[in-house]
């Protein structure tokens, strides 16, 4: 039943992307963008794969986003691994189904603490944010970003 709780997942989604970055004098700017995502069980049926090469389509100086994720029954957990170019995340997701929320938290290949959540609004909606915290407790995330935020639409 627990590795279920992966099924919010499934299906091809669309995303309105926003991303909070801070230029070299501290002044916020916004970008906003949107991209395409594909996720589907494993063919074993244990792991959820997402796929999110739209950008890289897009702009070919974009990495290949991929992240597997399963349930643990030991730790009643949700391991998961994004990775992007050379760059790879080991997540750790606690579901709470009262909000159906799925809060992530993790360390990127360079040390960085990853903090997230995917709520999921409905069948069909949902919305996810993500902060990175440096070593030094400095908020970074892809140079001088300093949150991402996106909502997603699965596609019918």
């Amino acid at each position: 039943a627990e590795l279920q709780v992966l099924d919010h997942f499934i299906g091809t989604w669309d995303h309105e992307l926003t991303i909070k970055r801070l230029d070299e004098i501290g002044i916020e700017e916004v970008t906003q963008s949107t991209s395409v995502d594909t996720r589907k069980w494993s063919a074993g049926g244990t792991f959820v794969m997402i796929e999110n090469s739209l950008a890289m389509k897009k702009n070919p100086d974009v990495p290949e986003l991929i992240m597997m994720i399963t349930y643990d029954p030991d730790t009643n957990t949700y391991p998961g691994c994004l990775m992007s170019g050379p760059s790879r995340t080991l997540m750790t997701g606690i579901w709470n189904e009262r909000t159906d929320t799925m809060y992530w938290s993790g360390k990127d290949h360079l040390k960085n603490t990853i903090a997230g959540k995917h709520r999921f609004i409905g069948t069909d909606r949902a919305e996810a944010s993500l902060v990175t915290t440096n070593p030094a407790g400095k908020l970074v995330l892809l140079g001088q970003v300093v949150e991402m935020s996106w909502k997603q639409t699965r596609r019918k």
